[in-house]
């Protein structure tokens, strides 16, 4: 075979190619199949839902259903939390229901001078199917109340700043607690306009809401108010400002 008829063979191997891909002959229609003819549909997986740590202080003369404070739930994927359990040394003192509130349980004992002054616990959220879909850290601490509460807490003003896209639960900033006063805080509440794009633990720091809507240069000024047995604190200012990436 001389070389005029390798090429020539070489010629029609290459034609025959070509043709293969561009689908001509047979029925016609292409050999490569377009960006329409994939299912580009892609199943989103949902975020975990986030059980936020707490911290709280309960008297040592707390009476059952007493509330120590709520643990905050991100619960972006919107799974169906039927229970939250706790566990750890002294557990049974307290009680946690589905929307986060920790109470004091019935027959609870917290003379400090005879069991704990802090309790280290693992607060687990458990969803309709019976899965543990998130878990975190309680720390719960023990002080003397002998006479009834008369001193609401004090709080510091705050200064912080958030990317602007930041997901839900990203930490924005922490109130400074001059002074929890003589009975836990229950309760740390924020207002302003904007108000709702944040949320705040009872441990004063404060966090992204779900369905928050942030903007660059965004400016917020809020009041933030703590509530204890005796009564509500004076309002601190809380300055955020939400930033570029």
């Amino acid at each position: 075979m001389n070389n005029k008829q390798i090429r020539y063979i070489l010629l029609v191997m290459g034609i025959s190619f070509l043709l293969s891909l561009s689908g001509c002959g047979g029925d016609g229609q292409s050999g490569i199949q377009s960006d329409s003819d994939f299912d580009a549909t892609v199943p989103l997986v949902p975020k975990s839902t986030i059980l936020q740590p707490f911290e709280g202080v309960v008297s040592s003369q707390a009476e059952s259903g007493e509330v120590v404070g709520t643990i905050i739930i991100i619960n972006l994927a919107e799974v169906d939390i039927i229970a939250i359990m706790l566990s750890g040394n002294g557990f049974e003192n307290f009680l946690v229901d589905a929307e986060g509130v920790v109470t004091v349980s019935s027959g609870a004992l917290l003379d400090h001078e005879e069991t704990l002054d802090q309790y280290n616990l693992v607060a687990t959220a458990i969803d309709s199917t019976g899965n543990n879909v998130s878990a975190t850290t309680v720390v719960i601490s023990v002080v003397d109340t002998a006479t009834p509460s008369s001193e609401v807490p004090v709080l510091d003003d705050a200064i912080g700043n958030v990317v602007v896209d930041s997901p839900a639960g990203t930490l924005v900033a922490s109130i400074p607690i001059s002074s929890r006063g003589d009975s836990p805080i229950t309760e740390i509440v924020l207002s302003g306009s904007g108000y709702k794009n944040f949320m705040v633990a009872t441990s004063g720091a404060i966090f992204v809401a779900v369905g928050a809507t942030l903007a660059i240069d965004d400016l917020y000024i809020l009041d933030a108010v703590a509530k204890n047995e005796a009564g509500e604190s004076e309002p601190s200012v809380v300055t955020i400002t939400v930033i570029a990436k």
